[in-house]
């Protein structure tokens, strides 16, 4: 849970000091995806489009799909937060 907790700040204080408004509800979902899928976060995070892809995209990505805490977090972001 600490581990969370700071990852989550980490992330929190990063895009405010590149001055962006991310959603802080958005924050914790990708905090908790990077951490549980750390290659599948790795794929979206260099095509943000693989968030809508359902299954779709590299088999690190497609094994996380058929996680279904997965598909409930991903479920929660859309491309423009995976952006943020």
């Amino acid at each position: 849970m600490k581990r969370l907790v700071n990852a989550i700040g980490m992330t929190q204080a990063r895009s405010l000091l590149e001055g962006r408004m991310v959603d802080f509800d958005a924050i914790v979902l990708w905090t908790i995806l990077e951490l549980r899928w750390p290659r599948a976060a790795a794929a979206i995070t260099a095509d943000p489009t693989l968030i809508d892809a359902e299954g779709q995209g590299p088999e690190t990505l497609q094994a996380a799909w058929r996680d279904p805490l997965f598909q409930k977090i991903a479920g929660e972001l859309d491309e423009v937060q995976v952006r943020g």
